[in-house]
């Protein structure tokens, strides 16, 4: 499931630079579109990029769970610490609104260059101060 979102450049820079693990976070994918779509996740096992058992699914997405808290209590110390500032933080939901237009809205090569250089600049700054 998660092969196809890497298709798109910009997704795969932002999963290569997060903490995410590719079973990981396809793990949650399949479970999000199990629950979503009312199906046991027997039933969309098979969705996986790579096979797996339905124990060893729920751990990875437990795991994946669990770099979504620390990555979000990383953040919230960063900026109370001065790390980082609020733009940076404001900026995550207009990044993410365009990676998600992307996905509906395949941008011609300038705009995904554009794109990608908006993506390096915000992480870049997420690190520095």
């Amino acid at each position: 499931m998660l092969a196809q979102a890497l298709r798109d450049k910009a997704f795969q820079l932002v999963f290569e630079k997060s903490h995410f693990k590719r079973g990981q976070l396809d793990s949650l994918l399949v479970k999000r579109y199990a629950k979503a779509n009312g199906l046991r996740v027997k039933q969309v096992l098979s969705m996986k990029d790579k096979p797996a058992s339905e124990g060893a699914l729920e751990r990875s997405a437990s795991q994946a769970r669990r770099v979504i808290s620390k990555s979000v209590a990383t953040l919230v110390l960063a900026v109370s610490l001065g790390l980082t500032d609020f733009e940076v933080v404001n900026s995550i939901p207009r990044l993410a609104l365009v990676l998600e237009q992307s996905k509906v809205q395949k941008p011609v090569k300038e705009d995904a260059d554009r794109l990608l250089g908006l993506i390096d600049a915000i992480l870049e700054r997420a690190s520095q101060k």
